[in-house]
């Protein structure tokens, strides 16, 4: 959409303008992946005590620890209607 708009309307320089805006975004969002991937240890989520972050509705809620603060919230949200 921004490519048809700056092609319609724009200059040479506006479309390199728009490829650097391009590489930036897309460098952006590979460090944020990078990130994710450090701060969010798919491995570290996929043991069976875990297994509740990842899908907290199918989850048994007994598979939680009690002492778990998030244990709480999760049974309210299951009891709550939409």
């Amino acid at each position: 959409m921004l490519d048809e708009f700056i092609f319609e309307n724009g200059s040479r320089q506006d479309s390199l303008l728009l490829n650097n805006l391009k590489d930036e975004i897309c460098e952006h969002l590979e460090v944020l992946q990078v990130s994710f991937e450090k701060y969010f240890n798919l491995d570290e989520i996929t043991k069976k005590d875990e297994l509740w972050i990842r899908n907290p509705f199918l989850c048994d809620i007994d598979c939680i620890d009690d002492m778990d603060l998030a244990k709480d919230e999760l049974i309210d949200l299951k009891q709550s209607p939409c």
